[in-house]
């Protein structure tokens, strides 16, 4: 595989997750009555995540599943989205990669 092709497959995983990121910010938020623009919150104390903190995948692994603001327990539904979208990114990556 040329370092093309990886930067490709990375780049659908990538997407993958954050389309993943939105969809289970999306199932958490409208339910609720709240809307979709605006920051992400801490579903415990109400914090605002900063950016570093609030990468799919990445940073509940970091974390160990906890909030950084209250170390409230985050669930892994979150996680296990993201990670089968990015899973489903990578996928179509493979099925679309560019000849070459």
């Amino acid at each position: 595989m040329t370092l093309g092709g990886a930067m490709w497959l990375l780049w659908c995983a990538g997407a993958g997750a954050a389309l993943g990121s939105f969809a289970a910010c999306a199932a958490w938020r409208i339910p609720r009555g709240v809307g979709l623009c605006g920051r992400s919150r801490c579903p415990a104390c109400g914090a605002p995540i900063p950016w570093h903190r609030n990468v799919p995948v990445l940073s509940w692994l970091l974390l160990r599943g906890r909030a950084a603001c209250c170390g409230a327990r985050l669930s892994a539904r979150y996680v296990a989205l993201e990670a089968a979208f990015a899973a489903a990114g990578l996928a179509a990556g493979l099925l679309l990669a560019p000849p070459g």
